[in-house]
């Protein structure tokens, strides 16, 4: 399998590789492999942000795509507008936005 080759594998994995990867799991299901490829990368840009934030979008954990969220702008990148638009419109469908007094 893919996946299995990459993990062994001592290169690490740029983030067009490992948002191609993270995509392709999210597809087959596969959260928690995509999770695994996202966690391995060295670098994470705004593509690879936003393709782990997508898979976890589509698996329905709509909380846990805005901690990612907020983690990705705690590290200094700015959500693209379909980005920020696909992360609230899941989570206020869901009514699961909480918002701080």
């Amino acid at each position: 399998m893919i996946f299995n080759e990459i993990m062994r594998s001592p290169i690490d994995i740029d983030t067009s590789l490992g948002s191609a990867l993270i995509s392709m799991y999210a597809k087959c299901g596969l959260l928690e492999d995509a999770r695994i490829v996202f966690d391995k990368m060295p670098n994470h840009d705004i593509v690879s942000w936003g393709a782990i934030i997508g898979a976890t979008i589509k698996r329905g954990f709509f909380l846990f795509a805005f901690v990612l969220f907020e983690k990705m702008q705690n590290k200094g990148l700015q959500a693209t507008h379909m980005l920020f638009l696909s992360i609230t419109k899941h989570i206020l469908l869901q009514g699961t936005l909480i918002m701080p007094r």
